[in-house]
């Protein structure tokens, strides 16, 4: 899969997606979700540089519970049946280095929420950067030029 494919999203309906991954239908059956899910864990774990057993062992640290490469190629394998753990997405995420999964979990009320307020902090970052260059422009002493 190339890093352009579309990510689905659960409950999206109005065509709009700002994930980075361009418009999408909103999932509505389980094994398109199921795909998904096993789409977004094989990308992460592709971009990541950690190894498999790595990710594993931290994630097992994370979680208190036993994780193997083995659990990981299962989760993401289509033709396995085992199901990624709900109670393993924030360690996933946390060691991964991607939170994708994390977004794709929430609806789309939370989803909105959260962007609104990465805009935010966004729009605040820019102020703050504009005032400073203004403040820096102010104390920089004219030079009189030489007659």
């Amino acid at each position: 899969m190339s890093a352009a494919r579309a990510i689905p999203e659960i409950g999206r309906d109005s065509g709009e997606n700002h994930s980075g991954y361009g418009a999408v239908a909103p999932l509505t059956v389980a094994s398109d979700i199921d795909s998904a899910i096993r789409c977004l864990l094989a990308e992460s774990i592709r971009r990541c540089p950690k190894s498999r057993e790595q990710i594993a062992e931290q994630m097992s640290a994370l979680t208190g519970q036993g994780i193997t490469k083995v659990m990981l190629n299962d989760y993401v394998a289509r033709s396995k049946s085992a199901r990624f753990p709900a109670v393993f997405v924030m360690a996933f995420c946390a060691v991964v280095g991607d939170d994708r999964l994390q977004r794709f979990l929430l609806d789309r009320r939370l989803r909105n929420l959260l962007e609104l307020g990465e805009h935010s902090v966004e729009v605040n970052r820019l102020r703050g950067e504009i005032a400073e260059s203004a403040t820096a422009r102010q104390r920089k002493p004219k030079v009189k030029k030489a007659s």
